[in-house]
């Protein structure tokens, strides 16, 4: 059975956000790039809500996945990704956050970009706030003194200074478009972090195999932001301590132990600040690190 010719595949993973993901699809289909098809893998939500998924099914372009388990953001787009594999013959993979809204070009645009070259691996948007002019990514760089990841431009007014393209060192997973061969050369996106730094090591892996990253800036998005496990809450201090960790000992083992000792620092930080929950998720996470236990929070 031949497998159906399409320039892109957009891949939503869901967990517990059928509204936010009705809302994104519903703007996806005024993408004026006609030639797409939209996957969403639902990572065994609790909440199954009837009219929700009636409105989403009537999309021709929609297809329904159920993981039937939570596995995280990067099994959960692997999943969709290998449905799409099978399926389809396409030259581009757009991962986009559920809780996101798009324009009409961001697409296009995206795809724009990435035929001018073909070394051309990543292609990221431009991302805002949700219903906000400030911006929350305009490309990414890894911060070797701590260890960390920084967004170019967050909570910063749009300007000039973020309107050129350029190469970066990582394009956020909340919009990142890739292209098949990218994938054919590093595979699929690792999957032992669970949650978050997995968008982070596919784009180091891309770059080393010597496709280029660029931060497209015409192509836009708006973003909730954390709306699957919310912002500061243990889950985040748990896999941001872990997997900056394990991040750094893969790619910059020289500085493994500068950055080990940053995190230490941070905890004192919040057990002086009385944030004991904050503490008892973050020593976890390091303690987890250290007994190379990669399983989930």
């Amino acid at each position: 059975m031949s497998k159906i010719k399409i320039d892109a595949i957009i891949i939503l993973v869901n967990w517990n956000g059928w509204q936010d993901t009705l809302e994104c699809v519903k703007s996806c289909q005024n993408l004026v790039h006609h030639s797409y098809q939209i996957i969403i893998v639902d990572n065994d939500s609790q909440d199954q809500p009837q009219k929700t998924l009636q409105q989403l099914q009537r999309f021709d372009n929609v297809t329904l996945l159920q993981s039937n388990a939570n596995l995280g953001f990067a099994g959960g787009n692997n999943f969709g990704i290998r449905h799409a594999q099978q399926k389809y013959n396409c030259d581009y993979f757009w991962l986009l956050n559920n809780d996101t809204v798009v324009e009409q070009t961001t697409l296009s645009e995206l795809i724009k970009t990435a035929r001018c070259d073909s070394n051309i691996g990543i292609v990221g948007s431009k991302i805002f706030y949700y219903n906000s002019s400030k911006l929350w990514f305009a490309g990414g760089e890894f911060q070797k003194h701590s260890g960390y990841i920084k967004h170019l431009g967050m909570l910063e007014e749009d300007n000039v200074q973020f309107s050129q393209q350029k190469s970066v060192d990582f394009i956020s997973g909340c919009s990142l478009l890739i292209t098949k061969s990218a994938i054919q050369t590093v595979g699929l996106i690792p999957e032992d972090y669970f949650l978050y730094f997995e968008d982070t090591d596919w784009n180091f892996a891309v770059k080393e195999a010597s496709f280029k990253i660029l931060y497209a800036p015409h192509s836009r998005v708006w973003h909730k932001i954390s709306q699957s496990v919310g912002q500061q809450s243990t889950t985040y201090y748990y896999y941001m301590f872990r997997n900056s960790l394990i991040f750094s000992k893969k790619y910059f083992p020289h500085l493994q132990q500068r950055i080990f000792l940053f995190r230490c620092l941070e905890i004192i930080q919040l057990l002086l600040k009385g944030n004991f929950t904050a503490v008892r998720a973050s020593t976890k996470g390091i303690w987890h690190f250290l007994k190379k236990k990669n399983g989930k929070l």
